[in-house]
């Protein structure tokens, strides 16, 4: 009992980037297990969509958006999408990256590791930031 309400994160909020496959969905479903309600975005309405779904079949909140997290105007309407659904933001788990096959359509001049932790990273506290208390 005790385990438990060390993880209990009803009433929290949280925003997933790269939530619709892998390792994204994964946490989403360990958040939404716990209590949280959750936002999830991704790149690809076909991998995002069915992720929601699922997750609103088992009876979890959640809603969804498109976003590249290399795009601050994307970054900043899910912050605000997120607090316009839910009221707030607890919980920002960083999962979204870059694969090596996307350097191959676009140049990833400085290399994996700045591509996939650095741009997506500094935007998303630049938002958290700037968009104050009510928030992150």
């Amino acid at each position: 009992m005790v385990v438990k309400s060390l993880f209990d994160l009803t009433g929290r909020v949280a925003i997933v980037t790269g939530g619709s496959r892998g390792l994204g969905t994964e946490f989403a479903e360990g958040l939404a297990e716990a209590g949280a309600s959750l936002m999830l975005c991704a790149r690809r309405d076909e991998w995002l969509v069915p992720g929601l779904e699922a997750l609103r079949d088992r009876g979890f909140t959640a809603d969804a958006m498109r976003c590249d997290v290399s795009n601050a105007a994307d970054v900043q309407a899910v912050v605000d999408a997120t607090v316009e659904r839910f009221g707030k933001v607890d919980i920002l788990l960083n999962n979204a990256g870059v694969s090596w096959t996307a350097c191959r359509k676009r140049p990833c001049a400085r290399g994996r590791m700045p591509t996939n932790i650095v741009p997506p990273l500094s935007r998303i506290i630049r938002t958290a930031r700037d968009s104050g208390a009510r928030t992150i």
